[in-house]
């Protein structure tokens, strides 16, 4: 928990649950959440190729 800031790196998908990962700038730590209906899809589409 080093508070450093989180950069979006991948979209896991799994069944009909997406999560966004993101990863820490400072300390590498990764953690996801899952992503809801109403998160903008552009933006998820976006990550999964890599353009954020």
């Amino acid at each position: 928990h080093c508070r450093g800031l989180m950069k979006p790196i991948a979209i896991q998908v799994k069944t009909e649950q997406r999560w966004l990962v993101h990863q820490c700038e400072r300390c590498g730590a990764k953690k996801r959440v899952k992503i809801l209906s109403s998160d903008n899809f552009e933006t998820q589409l976006a990550i999964m190729q890599g353009v954020h």
